[in-house]
């Protein structure tokens, strides 16, 4: 685990020395929008997302609000949990260079749940219930031009995947 670590700290290290140095770059304008698809695992299943950039003044940073939704599993003994997640979403991002961008932010949202198992007896039993998604998220995008990236985030909201990987499109 060490090794994998040290290799990890190393790749960002030279990610980071490849970048021209400069300050953190301009926010992206009101009215980009920023929709990606991710999947992911720690509920396995994936999820898509649009960020709508509301404010583009706060500090060199942007605000964006936007809509979040996915669908995941989570097996268990004898049965599975499905979900059904819709959220909304609002992130506060910023471009440290021109083709990087981090951004923290929260969710909150509803979960449809379904769970599916076997008893006992062999009965196959199922359950429905509707249940609150609250959480946050942070992430990454590296552009690797102008409109096309790839992104990571963790999603600590739902039933979302937990780690992610997927890609992003700006417009």
């Amino acid at each position: 685990m060490k090794k994998i670590i040290a290799a990890l700290a190393l790749a960002t290290a030279c990610l980071f020395a490849a970048q021209k140095a400069s300050a953190i770059e301009d926010p992206n304008p009101k009215g980009t929008i920023v929709a990606g698809a991710h999947a992911g695992f720690a509920y396995t299943g994936i999820y898509a997302y649009g960020d709508y950039c509301l404010v583009d003044s706060w500090w060199k940073g942007h605000f964006t609000v936007g809509p979040m939704v996915g669908l995941s599993t989570l097996g268990y003994g004898y049965g599975r949990y499905l979900y059904a997640d819709i959220a909304g979403r609002a992130t506060y991002g910023l471009n440290i260079t021109d083709k990087f961008e981090v951004h923290i932010g929260t969710v909150a949202g509803l979960s449809l749940v379904h769970d599916g198992y076997t008893n006992s007896e062999g009965d196959h039993v199922s359950h429905n219930n509707v249940k609150l998604v609250l959480g946050g998220l942070t992430g990454l995008r590296y552009f690797f031009s102008d409109s096309f990236a790839i992104s990571t985030e963790i999603v600590g909201a739902g039933h979302f995947p937990t780690f992610n990987v997927g890609v992003a499109f700006k417009f």
